[in-house]
């Protein structure tokens, strides 16, 4: 095979490889015919290792984050306050059909993978960053 024709067969192989990766993902989970739950609402322990409080707004959310559970997620050591979203391949969804809890403060952005189907109204599965999965059960 001559020059020309190797550099055409790979330049076509990469434009195929980029629209079959384009076409993946996106999709959101089958609709399952469920009805969207309510906001969280409450404070969720995990453990002896911090709290994550929702408001019931869908929108904003209190942590309190120790040394061991900064380790495990990423999210900033102490008391913060910030905003929180459920996505699912990138966009907002429903936190019960969610692959990924982000959570901002400040300027900082933090996003945390959700064990699928683990979250609910009574808790909320997470997957720490070896592995580990983290469970926040509400209590009030």
């Amino acid at each position: 095979m001559n020059m020309k024709l190797k550099k055409l067969i790979a330049i076509l192989l990469a434009a195929f490889i980029a629209a079959a990766l384009i076409g993946c993902g996106g999709e959101p989970p089958p609709d399952d015919g469920t009805q969207e739950p309510a906001a969280l609402n409450g404070n969720f322990q995990c453990g002896g290792l911090g709290m994550l409080s929702f408001n019931g707004d869908g929108k904003t959310i209190g942590m309190k984050v120790t040394s061991e559970l900064s380790s495990a997620t990423g999210l900033p050591e102490g008391l913060n306050d910030g905003t929180y979203v459920f996505l699912f391949d990138g966009g907002i969804w429903r936190y019960d059909k969610a692959d990924t809890l982000q959570i901002m403060t400040g300027d900082e952005i933090y996003r945390i993978a959700c064990v699928p189907g683990g979250t609910g109204e009574g808790s909320i599965k997470l997957l720490g960053i070896g592995g580990e999965e983290l469970v926040f059960i509400k209590y009030n």
